[in-house]
C-alpha cells in the first residue's frame, strides 16, 4: 500500500470519528436540553386495580384482591397526563393448576414514556377454588306474614328450581334458595318479579355466586284467613250481700280463630276462664285466658289468647223516679247570662229502700256546666251528683238546652214543652 493511500485511509477514519464524536456531542446536548425542557419526575398511585384475567373458568378466586401501589418514572410531560383508571395491573396465574392458596406476581402494563415503573406489594395472595353449579330448588319466603296473621299467601313462581354458580365452598353452604316476595294489605291476586336468594342455615344471604334465573316472576294470592268467633264471659260465685252483677264486658267481644274447616263451620262461641265474684262489693277487670278450644283450633287475634273481663257490681236496691229536679247552671263567663230549657227534669235512681225513704230535693243536685261556653246555644247532658248509696240510672230527658247571652241583652221568655214559659236565667255571679 502505497504512502499517498494510507494517508487517505487515515483521513477517512478521523473524518469518521470526528463524525461519531460530533454525534454523540449533539445527542448529549440533545438529552441536556431535553431535560431541562421537559424534565424527569415520579408519580405515585396508591389504590391500582388487580385483575383476574387468564384464570381458568372452571376456577374462581375467593378472596378479595386487594390494590397495589405503582410508582412511575419519566419525562413530565409523559408522566403527568397518566390517569390511575388507565393503570392496568395482572395477575399471572400460569402456575395455578388446580385449587389452593398461591402468591402470584403483579405485572403492570407499562404506559408509553414511562422510564421505570414499580409495583408494590410486587406478589398479592390468592385463595383459589373449584367453580361449581348446582340446580337447587327455589322457596317462596313472604316477608310480612307470620303464623298470626289473618291473611294467608300463596305463591306461584314460574321455575320451582334455578342453578346456583359460584365456589364450592359457597355453594356447599347454602341451605335453600328462598324468593322473597312482600305483600300489601288486603285480599287481592297480582304478578311481580322477585329476586331469588341463597342463605345458609341462619338464614343469612350468601354473596360472591350467581343465581340464574336472576329474577322470577311469580303470581301472589292473598286471601282472608280465620273466622270471628264470640266471647262468653264464666262467672262463678255470688257478689256480698246487698250487691249484685249489673253487667259484664268482653274486651275484645270476638276472637279470630284458624284451623280445621268442618270444626270451624260448627264452632259459634268459645269461653273464658272463670271469673271468681265471690264477695266482690265494686266493680273490676280481670284479664283471663279463653278456654275448651276444640282440637285443631287456634286463636290468631290476639296472639295471646287473653281477654279482659270487666264485671260491674252495683248495689241491690229499688229503682225510683224522682220527678221537677230543678237544673243549675254553672260556670257562667263574665258578663254573659246563662238560661235551660227545660229547668226541671226527671231522674231515675236505684238504691236500698231505707235510703230512698230519706231522700229528697236537698239530697241532690243537678248541674249544667257552662265554664268556657261563649254566645250560643248548645245541647248539654245535666251531670247529677248523688248522696252514698244513690245509683244514677238515668234523666228524662237525657240532654237539655243551655243558652248563653251577653247580660246586657233582654232575655226573652222561651215556652216550655207545655207552652209555658220555663227557663231558669242564671246572670254572672256577683264578685
Amino acid at each position: 500500500m502505497t504512502s499517498e493511500r494510507l494517508r487517505e485511509l487515515f483521513l477517512t477514519r478521523e473524518a469518521a470519528l470526528r463524525l461519531l464524536a460530533s454525534l454523540a456531542l449533539a445527542i448529549i446536548l440533545w438529552a441536556l436540553v431535553s431535560l431541562r425542557q421537559d424534565p424527569e419526575t415520579t408519580r405515585v398511585f396508591t389504590e391500582v386495580p388487580v385483575h383476574a384475567t387468564s384464570l381458568d373458568d372452571a376456577m374462581v378466586i375467593v378472596n378479595e384482591l386487594e390494590p397495589v401501589r405503582v410508582e412511575l418514572s419519566g419525562p413530565r410531560s409523559d408522566v403527568n397526563p397518566i390517569e390511575g383508571s388507565a393503570l392496568v395491573a395482572n395477575l399471572d396465574f400460569a402456575a395455578v393448576t388446580e385449587p389452593g392458596v398461591y402468591d402470584l406476581p403483579v405485572h403492570l402494563e407499562t404506559p408509553k414514556g414511562v422510564w421505570e415503573s414499580s409495583v408494590s406489594p410486587p406478589t398479592v395472595s390468592v385463595v383459589v377454588e373449584q367453580s361449581v353449579s348446582k340446580p337447587l330448588p327455589l322457596f317462596p319466603a313472604v316477608a310480612d306474614i307470620d303464623e298470626n296473621s289473618l291473611r294467608t299467601v300463596t305463591v306461584y313462581p314460574e321455575v320451582d328450581r334455578v342453578t346456583v354458580t359460584g365456589p364450592s365452598s359457597l355453594v356447599d353452604s347454602i341451605d335453600r334458595v328462598v324468593l322473597p316476595v312482600q305483600v300489601s294489605g288486603g285480599s287481592q291476586t297480582f304478578e311481580d318479579v322477585y329476586i331469588p336468594e341463597a342463605r345458609d342455615a341462619n338464614g343469612q344471604p350468601i354473596e360472591g355466586i350467581t343465581i340464574e334465573p336472576s329474577a322470577v316472576a311469580a303470581t301472589v294470592r292473598v286471601s282472608a284467613r280465620g273466622k270471628s268467633v264470640a266471647v262468653l264471659a264464666t262467672i262463678t260465685g255470688s257478689p256480698a250481700p246487698g250487691y249484685e252483677i249489673a253487667d259484664r264486658t268482653i274486651n275484645p267481644q270476638f276472637v279470630v280463630v284458624d284451623g280445621d274447616e268442618d270444626v270451624l263451620d260448627t264452632l259459634v262461641a268459645l269461653s273464658t276462664e272463670p271469673v271468681d265474684v265471690t264477695g266482690a262489693d265494686a266493680s273490676f277487670t280481670q284479664t283471663v285466658n279463653i278456654t275448651g278450644l276444640p282440637d285443631g283450633i287456634q286463636i290468631l287475634q290476639p296472639s295471646t289468647g287473653d281477654v279482659e273481663v270487666l264485671v260491674q257490681i252495683t248495689q241491690r236496691g229499688v229503682r225510683q223516679s224522682l220527678p221537677s229536679q230543678q237544673v243549675t247552671i254553672v260556670g257562667v263567663g263574665p258578663g254573659l247570662v246563662a238560661s235551660v230549657n227545660p229547668d226541671e227534669i226527671t231522674i231515675e235512681v236505684v238504691a236500698p229502700e231505707d235510703t230512698l225513704a230519706d231522700l229528697d230535693a236537698s239530697s241532690l243536685q243537678v248541674i249544667v256546666d257552662a265554664t268556657g261556653l261563649p254566645v250560643g246555644s248548645y245541647a248539654v247532658q245535666p251531670s247529677v251528683i248523688m248522696p252514698p248509696r244513690v245509683q244514677w240510672v238515668a234523666t228524662f230527658p237525657a240532654e237539655v238546652t243551655l243558652t248563653v247571652r251577653p247580660a246586657s241583652e233582654d232575655l226573652p221568655s222561651v215556652p216550655d214543652a207545655a207552652g209555658t214559659p220555663g227557663d231558669s236565667e242564671t246572670p254572672e255571679s256577683a264578685p
